[in-house]
């Protein structure tokens, strides 16, 4: 009975160790669940119409450049090592209230706004029901 039990713990033992190996590891970098980790940012364009506007926040330009790498066969080729300067802007942003009344559907009136660019971000309910929604969008 002695025997049983031990092959039993063994195998028990085996098949948690092997489990603990088979589950995933933290992401490289860190050494604690919920530790950020280093941003990565990975843009793959196959063609010109594929290209998107890339916006950098809370970036200390003077503390650090910012190394970027191009791979493939780039439109633009710059020598390695090229420090590419870089300005800071603000995106400039259009505002506009929008009233619904008590009962209306919000979705399909914001569905409406949404359509043409707009974002909710903020609302007020008033008394009676009706709602003032803040919408924004970007300024062309």
């Amino acid at each position: 009975m002695k025997k049983v039990a031990c092959v039993m713990l063994i195998a028990l033992a085996l098949a948690t160790g092997g489990a603990m190996l088979a589950a995933p590891g933290q992401a490289q970098g860190t050494s604690r669940p919920g530790e950020m980790t280093s941003a990565h940012v990975w843009v793959d364009n196959r063609s010109r119409g594929e290209s998107l506007p890339v916006t950098i926040q809370d970036l200390d330009a003077a503390a650090r450049p910012l190394r970027v790498e191009i791979t493939g066969t780039p439109v633009v080729t710059l020598p390695p090592n090229t420090i590419v300067p870089v300005r800071l802007s603000r995106q400039p942003w259009e505002y506009r209230s929008m009233s619904i009344p008590a009962g209306q559907d919000l979705g399909r009136a914001f569905s409406t706004a949404g359509n043409d660019g707009w974002e909710a971000v903020s609302a007020q309910v008033l008394e009676g029901g009706a709602t003032i929604v803040l919408l924004k969008r970007p300024r062309a």
